[in-house]
């Protein structure tokens, strides 16, 4: 899992990028997260997207980008993005509902 500052796609927050390097057995991911904000939505985002490559992580056909794109089909959430260029999951905005919740109420 590789994890960098988000320069691209300016509607969301953060992204789990389809394109999977496959070497050695492994699979790589790579993160992008909008760092601007407070550290409550930086780490919920950050719980959010992590949550997107455990489901991937789960998938063994996910070895590609296609292979990504039919697990997001088949995971889509009916809440949805609000953009057309984006996979939602149940899983991952419930992650993050919770880590939001959760660390507000820490404060």
């Amino acid at each position: 899992m590789y994890i960098d500052p988000k320069i691209t796609r300016q509607t969301l927050g953060a992204y789990l990028s389809h394109n999977v390097v496959s070497a050695g057995g492994r699979r790589y991911l790579h993160i992008a997260v909008e760092l601007c904000g407070g550290d409550i939505r930086l780490v919920s985002l950050l719980a959010h997207e992590l949550q997107h490559a455990v489901e991937v992580s789960q998938d063994p056909d996910a070895r590609d980008s296609e292979g990504v794109a039919r697990l997001f089909a088949r995971l889509a959430s009916t809440r949805g993005c609000g953009v057309s260029n984006c996979d939602e999951t149940e899983a991952a905005l419930d992650v993050q509902a919770a880590v939001d919740a959760e660390l507000k109420a820490a404060r």
